[in-house]
């Protein structure tokens, strides 16, 4: 539900009274955040200022004075009704990439599959089968009694229901007021001659779904609309030009869902970008639909091509994202919202620099606009944490006076600022978290976990005033990352009981493309649950949740465009399933399985790498052509030490490595082409042959 701030325009004038006026169906700001400080000795606590308690229910209740519908019907003229296809998103993706020695701020909602926790009682989080969705929408504008809203003309009108009871002016449209069979008030507007808008006021008020089911609706995904202070007024069916109007509920942040108006109109963009809107973050695909007929009703919309450069966003398309950002500023420059989405696009195609100066315009225009403001200092702190090199002291100064700002604003009486703030304060809190954990500060085991535990209050704040449970995902999914930058390791399992506990309503809510994503980043949040347990020496549970996260991003790659990050992060996942097998279990044999796994997708990763990248692939490469020598595939062997330091080479030659790291590779390589040039009689290499390697 989201709610909405301006008046698209009043049916009928005063003069008629009674009216029900309509509401501007995309004027919402709904952005993301809130907060935290930092004191002397290296230390960083979070403040003492509590998270406020203003969650706000709001239930829609389905009062039902009567079980029948009223006596109307919604008449499809015969005219031929606007299929508009479903446009494919760009295949394009570019997610942040994974590493274990970098921190990765928070760039998506996830959606997982579901599952208790714990190694121990084989409940696991698990690929879900996603529902079919629609892949079409169908434009059929409804009629009232042979009247059709934009088609037809006055003329028309009093040939059908014969002269008016009463005739206004206002704004130079003409209003017109009739009694249509049992309807005594049926009110009229027309502007240059055709019918603007048509209002059938009914005698008693109705269930809306039950109205919807009457009219022949249920087949039509409805929006409900909200006033600016968050109070559900009615609820509009885009594809057909139909709005419910209901009647007041007598109680703050609830709906009485009983319909005392219908409303038709033309078809418009409105109806379809707030739709897309609403549904932005759960059905992206959707949302993605909705925004290409708005965009075709009036190329000219900013907002909705600012949603379709969040909704490519979400679907892992950043390049058709940054041309949708790009003309949502063309088309309005000075909205900061718009430049703020521009930006977090700049920094996902990596061109960071851009994203930095357009955040800091950002910051500096949104003094009024202090949500916005606060979202755009906290962005300054993810893009602090993912330079090269990253800049962790800056990222916290920046994610703390991100809170300080939006903490006020967490308790504003506006429902669009206090969401925005309390978001904030969720991305804020969990990005000082992880740049504490991979920074060099005192204390990490004592202070991350009251940032995160922060972060943690803030969701729950989030969600039970309607938000996403999609952000308890994101927040259990930051914290394992923060735990494996913790030196002693934290333990995940608490984290890990938060991430199977959101699962099912995460998946629930997905659909789509938008599920696969979610997949991918349980097994993303998994992954990094194996590290955490790696160094605490939990092997079991590392190689019980190992096989989960594979699975998981197997199951999350299906609808997604492979970048290297991505067969980097899968192919470091097998590697390290496969080292835990090497040297805790000193099974080469298995170790080998994992690594048939790990080699294709980690060759893909090292196709044009550079630097600290291609080293770290490089010594993955040599580590992995220990276990085969071991299993006697002395070829692959060979050449994947041959190809490790090849990569360690050009990172030493680039200044990202010293050139001590080539020292153990080139003895494996001697002593490996030594041993095979020997006769196939000759005994196996002994264990001093082969030099040990630290994986």
């Amino acid at each position: 539900m989201r709610p909405v701030g301006s008046m698209i325009r009043g049916l009928i004038g005063p003069i008629l009274c009674g009216t029900f006026t309509a509401c501007a169906l995309g004027a919402l700001v709904v952005a993301q955040a809130w907060g935290e400080t930092s004191n002397a000795e290296g230390v960083l606590t979070p403040p003492d200022a509590a998270v406020p308690d203003i969650a706000q229910a709001s239930p829609q209740s389905d009062a039902n004075p009567d079980s029948s519908g009223p006596t109307l019907t919604l008449r499809d003229e015969p005219s031929e009704s606007e299929v508009v296809p479903a446009a494919p998103p760009d295949a394009a993706a570019d997610p942040s990439a994974h590493d274990p020695n970098s921190s990765r701020p928070s760039t998506s909602e996830a959606n997982p599959a579901s599952g208790p926790s714990g190694a121990d009682n084989g409940s696991k989080l698990q690929p879900s089968a996603d529902p079919a969705t629609n892949t079409e929408v169908v434009i059929d504008p409804a009629a009232f009694n042979g009247i059709t809203p934009g088609v037809s003309t006055i003329a028309d009108v009093q040939k059908a229901w014969g002269e008016p009871t009463a005739r206004a002016e206002q704004d130079g449209d003409m209003l017109h007021l009739y009694q249509v069979g049992p309807f005594n008030r049926v009110e009229t507007r027309f502007r240059d001659g055709k019918v603007l808008g048509i209002v059938v006021h009914l005698d008693k008020a109705y269930p809306a779904h039950l109205m919807a089911e009457h009219l022949q609706l249920s087949n039509v995904r409805p929006v409900v609309i909200s006033d600016p202070e968050g109070q559900v007024i009615g609820q509009t069916f885009p594809e057909k030009g139909v709005l419910f109007s209901f009647a007041p509920s007598g109680e703050v942040g609830k709906a009485s869902m009983l319909v005392t108006q219908i409303i038709l109109d033309p078809i418009s963009a409105e109806p379809f970008v707030l739709r897309a809107e609403t549904f932005l973050d759960s059905d992206p695909q959707a949302a993605e639909k909705d925004l290409r007929v708005a965009l075709r009703l009036d190329p000219q919309h900013a907002r909705a091509s600012w949603l379709l450069a969040k909704s490519a966003m979400l679907l892992g398309t950043p390049q058709p994202a940054l041309t949708a950002a790009r003309r949502a500023v063309t088309l309005q420059p000075n909205d900061v919202q718009f430049r703020l989405t521009l930006s977090q696009v700049l920094a996902a195609t990596g061109e960071k620099q851009k994203a930095g100066r357009e955040l800091q315009r950002v910051v500096a225009a949104a003094e009024n606009r202090p949500h916005i403001k606060a979202r755009a200092v906290c962005a300054l702190g993810e893009l602090s944490a993912i330079a090269d090199p990253p800049d962790y002291t800056k990222a916290v100064e920046y994610f703390t006076e991100a809170i300080k700002i939006a903490h006020p604003i967490a308790s504003d009486s506006h429902p669009a600022f206090r969401l925005a703030a309390k978001e904030v304060l969720v991305d804020a809190h969990l990005g000082a978290a992880k740049a504490i954990a991979w920074g060099p500060w005192e204390q990490k085991e004592i202070v991350v976990p009251r940032w995160l535990e922060r972060a943690g209050q803030a969701a729950d704040a989030l969600t039970q005033e309607g938000g996403s449970p999609l952000v308890r995902i994101r927040v259990a999914a930051s914290a394992l990352n923060a735990a494996v930058g913790v030196p002693s390791g934290l333990d995940p399992q608490p984290w890990l009981a938060r991430l199977e506990e959101a699962a099912p309503a995460a998946l629930a809510e997905a659909t789509g493309v938008r599920r696969s994503q979610v997949q991918w980043d349980l097994g993303v949040a998994l992954y990094d649950a194996v590290q955490c347990f790696q160094i605490r020496g939990e092997h079991d549970h590392a190689l019980h949740y190992g096989a989960q996260a594979a699975e998981l991003l197997e199951a999350g790659q299906a609808s997604r465009s492979m970048q290297q990050t991505d067969y980097y992060l899968m192919g470091r996942l097998y590697f390290r399933l496969g080292a835990i097998h090497a040297i805790a279990k000193g099974d080469h044999t298995a170790a080998v399985q994992m690594f048939d796994k790990a080699v294709p997708l980690l060759q893909k990763a090292a196709e044009n790498a550079t630097g600290i990248s291609a080293g770290r692939l490089g010594e993955t490469f040599v580590s992995m052509g220990v276990s085969y020598w071991e299993s006697d595939q002395a070829a692959t062997a060979l050449a994947l030490t041959e190809k490790g330091i090849q990569l360690l080479e050009m990172a030493v030659k680039a200044g990202a490595m010293d050139a001590t790291v080539l020292e153990i590779p080139r003895s494996n390589l001697t002593a490996m082409r030594r041993q095979a040039q020997k006769s196939p009689a000759s005994p196996p290499p002994k264990e001093g042959d082969l030099p040990s390697v630290t994986r």
